[in-house]
């Protein structure tokens, strides 16, 4: 079973791309969307005898970066792997889940695209897994604290 998920929400990135500006961190991080995206692979241990965690997180960032939507240099990803797993009752079960946090302002379109170049991505990894999701979660941009320059 594999299933695809995204979160929607206004866009502000359009805007400040359009305007064709350098942006500069500290004085336009309430405005525009030059950063990001926090990626966490969540995954069962069990697909490790399929591929490594060094696969998953080049997927991942191939994805991110065919989105169109990120400079390559600021994907951050991570793995995080589980011993103990239950899929639909099944305790010997499969699944490996994506979830990208970014800030908020993206389109549902720009969303979408995320979601499915790095689905496309991990499709590309043939794993058979029970289940394969990808979600694309908002980051408030009020509340978020970047480290400073």
């Amino acid at each position: 079973m594999l299933q695809l998920c995204g979160l929607f929400s206004t866009d502000f990135f359009s805007a400040a791309s359009a305007s064709n500006e350098v942006p500069t961190y500290k004085t336009d991080y309430m405005t525009k969307d030059f950063s990001m995206p926090h990626c966490t692979i969540e995954y069962s241990r069990n697909i490790e005898k399929q591929l490594s965690p060094e696969t998953l997180l080049t997927a991942v960032h191939e994805g991110a970066v065919n989105s169109g939507l990120f400079d390559p240099a600021v994907i951050k990803i991570r793995c995080a792997p589980y011993d103990n797993i239950s899929v639909g009752g099944n305790e010997q079960g499969s699944f490996l889940h994506v979830m990208a946090r970014i800030l908020s302002g993206r389109t549902a379109e720009q969303k979408t695209t995320l979601s499915h170049e790095i689905y496309k991505q991990l499709q590309q990894l043939e794993l058979t897994v029970d289940a394969l999701t990808v979600e694309i979660c908002d980051i408030d941009r009020v509340s978020h604290q970047p480290c400073p320059d």
